[in-house]
């Protein structure tokens, strides 16, 4: 299991808002893995995404991958999905900001 966590001071956000935003990660991580990986080589994800607004907005994203293939780069595959997802969240929030 991967996980990735990420802690940025955002303005207030609705909940309709977090929706989105979590929709979007989830396009953006799938999106991802699917260019670097055939999906019928994937036989099951679970992904888990958890938006925490306290002071700062905190993302965690707890992703499992089944493969039926064997893929020796895996692991970072995972990794540089995550890193793009967390990228996605940056960009999200920054359309926030910028369209209150």
């Amino acid at each position: 299991m991967s996980k990735q966590t990420i802690n940025i001071g955002v303005p207030e956000l609705n909940q309709e808002q977090l929706i989105e935003i979590t929709e979007y990660i989830d396009y953006t991580f799938k999106k991802f893995l699917f260019s670097k990986i055939k999906p019928n080589f994937i036989d099951d994800i679970d992904l888990r995404i958890t938006l925490d607004k306290n002071d700062e907005l905190t993302l965690t994203i707890d992703v499992e991958v089944s493969i039926s293939s064997f893929i020796s780069n895996l692991d970072q595959i995972i990794q540089s999905a995550l890193i793009n997802s967390g990228k996605a969240l940056e960009k999200k929030i920054r359309y926030f900001k910028e369209n209150k």
